[in-house]
């Protein structure tokens, strides 16, 4: 028995192998524009603009990715396959007709909707020892609807891919902390992180998910500080470098701490996290209600309006400074003194 991802599967000789077989680790990979637009920008952001490289990029996707696509043969006919079973039953008397005429369908499906996928433009890179291994035992289902052909199976994987919203993508990237962080989570434990400024905290984890927008992924929890008195803290994904479970400290959360971590996620997004907050009160201009109305990312909660016509947030400086600054001189920000001095100096510094 061999262990695949999370599965056990049996397999064969070498002489017998009818799935992939990858005769050396250089692959061809040919994908559209718009997706190699997408895996360019993700490899940098997800990875570090020093540490971005695209064969060490397209090998964590495949490794997170390969049983999760759409594209996953074997994956799309279990979960079909268990869907019919709980829809009809055990002992329905049709039922292994009815799911044989189902799950050909399934793969008569994925096999047309691979046929039209778009040609693109060619480049090579190097897949890992590791996935070479992961890859060259695929089951029979997988080969025979890819022709036995590699390059195939991974245009459709990297197109499926690319075309998942940037919350999911993120989430597929970092597969192995949500794993370790949701573990930590079941079991109680705290972790030892290290980040991207090269700072070490231990956290007590709470859990991990994207923000309301579902546009970044956050790990949050209570940071182990006596000196700051455990603070509550949201951290990026993509500012984390390693993390690995720390059984010597408990990472139990009381309901008290709970129950402010979710008041805090009703109020505040994680990027601003436990900031203190202020009520802005701004005037915007027609073009700059226009623009309210679709910018909703970093975006304050609204309080009221006034009757002079200008509205009342409430956030922390930080947010309403990120937020307002992109309105240029269709916004003024009336109160307080201390935002309002500092968006007007950075339209000063953008002038320049």
């Amino acid at each position: 028995m061999k262990k695949v991802g999370n599965r056990e599967q049996i397999t064969k000789p070498l002489g017998e192998q009818t799935s992939f077989f990858i005769a050396q680790n250089k692959q061809n990979l040919n994908l559209t524009s718009r997706a190699w637009r997408t895996i360019e920008t993700d490899m940098v952001e997800f990875m570090g603009y020093r540490e971005a490289t695209l064969s060490g990029f397209l090998n964590i996707i495949i490794t997170h990715y390969y049983e999760h696509s759409r594209f996953s043969i074997t994956k799309q006919l279990s979960d079909e396959s268990e869907r019919i079973e709980y829809a009809l039953g055990d002992d329905f008397e049709d039922l292994a007709r009815i799911k044989f005429a189902f799950l050909n369908y399934t793969k008569e499906s994925l096999i047309e909707t691979v046929s039209r996928l778009p040609l693109g433009e060619a480049r090579k890179f190097r897949i890992s020892n590791d996935n070479v291994d992961l890859l060259s035992h695929h089951v029979d289902d997988e080969s025979r609807v890819y022709g036995n052909n590699l390059g195939r199976f991974l245009k459709a994987l990297f197109e499926d891919y690319a075309a998942l919203n940037h919350s999911q993508r993120e989430a597929v990237f970092y597969a192995d902390f949500i794993e370790i962080f949701n573990r930590a989570c079941a079991e109680e434990e705290c972790l030892a992180i290290k980040l991207k400024s090269g700072e070490h905290l231990v956290l007590k984890p709470y859990r991990s998910g994207p923000d309301k927008l579902g546009l970044h992924h956050y790990f949050i929890g209570y940071k182990r500080d006596e000196n700051l008195g455990n603070p509550p803290l949201a951290l990026p994904f993509q500012e984390v470098v390693s993390m690995r479970p720390l059984v010597s400290y408990s990472g139990r959360l009381s309901s008290e701490e709970k129950n402010h971590l979710q008041k805090l996620l009703l109020t505040q997004s994680p990027r601003y996290f436990n900031q203190p907050l202020s009520l802005i009160r701004v005037s915007f201009t027609e073009e700059g209600l226009r623009q309210y109305e679709y910018r909703l990312e970093n975006r304050p909660a609204f309080k009221a309006e006034m009757e002079d016509g200008s509205l009342v947030f409430e956030s922390s400086l930080e947010q309403a400074y990120d937020y307002f600054c992109a309105f240029g001189a269709n916004v003024e920000i009336i109160t307080p003194d201390e935002l309002k001095k500092s968006v007007l100096l950075f339209h000063r510094r953008v002038k320049k």
